[in-house]
Parts: structure tokens; C-alpha cells; sequence
């Protein structure tokens, strides 16, 4: 007995297939609410007696709408719930599209996804894009996009004086690059190696804003070539609608309870509510490289204040890890050149926050968003079978 998958391949019916992701929504709902271990063997079971009964290759889409069903009959409607947002999730990662403009560089090689393994275990198509392209991309950009987005960035943030006009117009047009590249290849997840030395040769500087565009479309752009930031960045928008940041760890403030996090690079700036805490400052750190545009400024963004989730998306062995936990971003001056950034307060130790982070193996990047989504990120990964790991 055969079935037929999205890719319109016919493959074998697989009874356990069945069972495995009944299961998975059945360990999200409170313990009296569950199937039991017999009423999922049962449905697993009559599925494929219609499969037989059918006479024909019957679709997935069909056979899910049966499981759907099937629960139900057994009243377990929060199950079935959670099934349907099971296979909802897992449509809407297979129906994305990630760009991948990245070298491999080897002080980043703990950050890296296996991209086959990431596309077959958890779906989203995945489109390597050239560093050449970007560049092509960069110097189609017209005076007209290019006028009118230096004139939004400039209408709602302060330049520091030592900002170079040239540079200033270089950097946005990178940046107005980088969202083209992601509007040409349809992706909703933009991941570059903000890094790479063959890309610093090519442009000339790191972009430095985070386009309107990618908000506007529910995308994601993130730097240091990790795929995993990406992918949680991506999920983190979806469950809250909200903008998402993203950072690493830079310093641990123990005598305080905190640690100061940012990143350098295009950081979402865009939040109607924090434009005040955005600069167009100078990226100080390449200011003094023999790079064309060396130092081309970028939106300084001190990250807004409120309780925030932070979380990570890690493989190893074949498995991924979804971390997260919970920190509060405190309200401050600017103190960290060339780096967005925030200094936050965990809500267990700092010491233990980081113990446990340590522990578990996961790398130094986060996602971080307003808000407590911790409830949801544990549901997705139980229906993602991602191993959950809260810090707490």
C-alpha cells in the first residue's frame, strides 16, 4: 500500500508515522486530556484500513485530514488542536524559503546547520546566494530607492557628527542589497556572513540597517552565517508578530545579576515605539581597515527595555536543541560602540543562567523578542520533536 507525499512521490504506508506524530501533539495537552497509548495504536490502525479500502495512492493531505478526524472521535479535541497546528507548523517551515549568502568561516564553525539534514529533517527550502550577485545587486540599487530611504533613516534618527556622508549613502545602499536579494529569492529567512573577509573586499563595509522589507513581509535577516539564529528568529516573529533582535553574549556582570548582549551588523531598529533609541553611528570597530568604506555607519540601536524571551535553535548529533529562557532588558544609555545592544537580567542567577546554557551545549547566538513565549516555543518543539531545554 503505497501513499502519495507533497513532492508527489509515492512511498509505502507507514503505520508508525502515524503514531509518532499523534503523539507528538498528544504530549502537549494536559495528561487528562491525552489519548492513551491503545486509542493511538487504534487510530493508526483504522487509517490504514481506509488506505487499504481506498484501492488507490491516497495523498498525505487526505490521510491527515482522517487522523484529524479520528481524534476527535475519541473527544479529544485539544489534541486534534494541537495536531492541526502540528501540521500547519510544519507546512508553513516547508513552504519557506532560506537564504543562505554565507562563506563557511571557520570562527563560526559551532554555529553551522547541516543544510541537508536542515532541509529533509525540518523543511524550508534552502537557495545559496553569491556573494557576486549581492554585489550586482548593490550597484543596481537607483538614486531614487537610494534618496528615499537615507531621507527615512535620517528623518527619524539622530547622525552622529563624525558620520561620513558617503559612507552613510554606501551602507544604506548595501543594505537596501540585502533586501532585494531576499525579495529576489522569495526568502523568508536572509542569513549572511556579515564577517567574511571576500564579502569586506567586495562591498566595501557591512551593511548596516535592517530594511523596512523584511517586516513588511515577515522576514528575517541575520549575520554570522548561523542558520539556526535564523530559524528561531523566524519562529519567534511568527508566534508574536512582535520585532525580533538578535545578539550574543559579550560580558557577564556578576556583582549586578546581568550580562551586556548586542551584535554588530543590521539589528531590527524598527520598532514605532524605541525610535529613540536609535543613532546612525559610525561602525568603530572597522573604522580603522583599509576596506573601501571602513567605518560606514549603521543604526546604533540600544535595545528596547522590557521582559524579553531569548531563545536559541542548536543541532548536534543529528538532533536539534531549542533553548530558552527569560531576561529583562534594562533601560540605559548608549555604552557599547559598533555593537546594537542591551544589558539584560535573567530571571534565575546570571551565574546559573549560563551554567545551564553551558551544559545543555548550545552556541552564543540568541533570538530575543517581547513578551513570554516560552509555552509556545515548548509546543513547537514537542511538535517539531526539537529536544526542549528551558533555562530556569
Amino acid at each position: 500500500m503505497k501513499i502519495i507525499k507533497r513532492s508527489g512521490k509515492e512511498v509505502l504506508f507507514d503505520k508508525a508515522k502515524i503514531e509518532a506524530a499523534v503523539s507528538k501533539a498528544n504530549i502537549t495537552v494536559m495528561e487528562s486530556e491525552r489519548l492513551s497509548e491503545t486509542e493511538i495504536q487504534k487510530i493508526a490502525a483504522e487509517i490504514e484500513t481506509r488506505c487499504n479500502d481506498a484501492n488507490h495512492a491516497v495523498d498525505v493531505e487526505t490521510i491527515q485530514d482522517w487522523v484529524e478526524l479520528e481524534i476527535m472521535q475519541y473527544g479529544k479535541y485539544s489534541v486534534a488542536k494541537n495536531y492541526i497546528t502540528y501540521r500547519y507548523e510544519r507546512s508553513l517551515l516547508r513552504q519557506s524559503n532560506l537564504g543562505l549568502l554565507a562563506n563557511y568561516n571557520e570562527a563560526m564553525w559551532s554555529t553551522y546547520f547541516d543544510p541537508y539534514a536542515l532541509f529533509t529533517k525540518i523543511g524550508p527550502e534552502i537557495h545559496f546566494l553569491p556573494y557576486s550577485t549581492y554585489g550586482e545587486v548593490i550597484d543596481g540599487v537607483n538614486d531614487t530607492v537610494l534618496n528615499a530611504y537615507c531621507d527615512e533613516l535620517t528623518a527619524r534618527y539622530r547622525m552622529m557628527d563624525d558620520v561620513d556622508p558617503e559612507k552613510f549613502r554606501a551602507s544604506v545602499r548595501a543594505s537596501i542589497g540585502l533586501a532585494e536579494m531576499a525579495r529576489m529569492s522569495d526568502s523568508d529567512i536572509l542569513v549572511f556572513n556579515d564577517i567574511d573577509q571576500a564579502m569586506f573586499r567586495l562591498v566595501g563595509l557591512r551593511a548596516g540597517f535592517y530594511h523596512p522589507w523584511f517586516n513588511e513581509n515577515i522576514s528575517v535577516l541575520v549575520p554570522e552565517a548561523d542558520t539556526g539564529a535564523g530559524l528561531i528568529c523566524y519562529i519567534l516573529k511568527l508566534l508574536s508578530g512582535r520585532h525580533v533582535n538578535f545578539l550574543e553574549p559579550f560580558h557577564i556582570e556578576s556583582e549586578f545579576g546581568t550580562f551586556a548582549g548586542g551584535h554588530a551588523g543590521p539589528n531590527d531598529h524598527n520598532d514605532s515605539s524605541w525610535q529613540g533609541n536609535v543613532v546612525i553611528a559610525r561602525d568603530v570597530r572597522f573604522a580603522k581597515t583599509d576596506y573601501r568604506y571602513a567605518g560606514a555607519p549603521f543604526a546604533w540601536y540600544r535595545i528596547s527595555p522590557g521582559r524579553k524571551t531569548l531563545a536559541q535553535l542548536v543541532e548536534e548529533n543529528g538532533r536539534y536543541k531549542l533553548i530558552c529562557g527569560m531576561a529583562e532588558s534594562l533601560p540605559g544609555d548608549h555604552i557599547l560602540t559598533t555593537y546594537s545592544h542591551s544589558i539584560f537580567r535573567p530571571d534565575v542567577p546570571v551565574g546559573r543562567f549560563f551554567e545551564q546554557i553551558l551544559r545543555v551545549g548550545s552556541t552564543q547566538h540568541f533570538g530575543v523578542v517581547d513578551g513570554d513565549y516560552r509555552r509556545e516555543l515548548k509546543e513547537v518543539a514537542a511538535l517539531m520533536d526539537f529536544d526542549y531545554c528551558p533555562i530556569e
